[in-house]
C-alpha cells in the first residue's frame, strides 16, 4: 500500500514540474527504469531512495508519503505545516493547542 502511495506521489510531483523519468532518475542517481518501478509501486524504496527522489524533485520527503492530501492543500497551508513541523516540540504543541481551541470554539472539531 505505501509503495503505491509513494509511486503515485513521485509521478504527481514529476509531472507537475514537467520532468521526465530520465531527468528525475539522473538527478537521484539511478536509472529511469528503476524510477518507473517506483512510480508503478513495484518496488519498496528505502528511506535513502525516498530522500534522493524528493531532493531531485525539490520537495520534502514526507510529501511522498502522504495519501491524497498534499495536492489538495493550498500552498500557503503546506508552507505553514512545514514550518510547524520543524519547530521544537514545545512550540509545536503550543501551535496544536491553539488550533484545537479555535476549532472547539467554532464547533469544528469532531468529538
Amino acid at each position: 500500500m505505501l509503495k503505491e502511495i509513494i509511486g503515485k506521489n513521485i509521478r504527481y510531483y514529476r509531472e507537475k514540474q514537467e520532468l521526465t523519468q530520465k531527468m528525475v532518475a539522473h538527478r537521484a542517481g539511478f536509472t529511469a527504469a528503476y524510477l518507473g518501478y517506483l512510480e508503478r509501486g513495484e518496488k519498496n524504496p528505502s528511506i535513502e531512495i525516498i530522500e534522493r527522489v524528493a531532493d531531485s524533485l525539490g520537495i520534502e520527503p514526507y510529501y511522498l508519503l502522504m495519501d491524497n492530501l498534499v495536492e489538495n492543500l493550498p500552498s500557503e497551508l503546506m508552507h505553514l505545516l512545514h514550518v510547524v513541523n520543524n519547530l521544537g516540540e514545545n512550540h509545536t504543541e503550543f501551535v496544536l493547542t491553539v488550533i484545537r481551541a479555535y476549532l472547539k470554539t467554532h464547533g469544528l472539531l469532531p468529538r
